[in-house]
């Protein structure tokens, strides 16, 4: 937890949670790696701000575009993985790289969701 605070600029805590029900309110997420997200606590900067709403839109803009994103990399990945030839063309480790990439990606498309919701019941 030491290093989690001391990579994090700004923040002095951290904690673990393991259901997505017990994620604060207010935070905005990015994903490490398929079982490991880190989500931030931007509630209480953006409520000292004059403009909240216009933040609030711009934060769930972002989400949109990374969720944009990482679903048409998904896609991609998929495409590759459905071909016919798939398993017998493809080497094992590329094949290996594809599925930790899918994984990822997957993890990713889950916390942008969540992320946008947030920042959605925030207005």
């Amino acid at each position: 937890m030491s290093t989690i605070v001391a990579l994090t600029e700004g923040y002095n805590s951290a904690k673990v949670v393991r259901e997505l029900q017990d994620i604060p309110g207010g935070c905005g997420g990015m994903v490490l790696t398929p079982t490991v997200t880190v989500h931030a606590l931007v509630r209480a900067s953006l409520i000292l701000l004059t403009h909240f709403r216009s933040l609030i839109d711009i934060e769930i803009a972002k989400c949109e575009k990374k969720l944009e994103m990482s679903r048409a990399n998904l896609q991609k990945i998929t495409k590759i993985e459905t071909q016919a030839d798939y398993q017998e063309t493809v080497p094992a480790n590329f094949r290996s790289a594809n599925e930790d990439e899918r994984k990822t990606l997957e993890a990713e498309i889950s916390t942008w969701q969540i992320s946008r919701g947030i920042f959605v019941n925030l207005k």
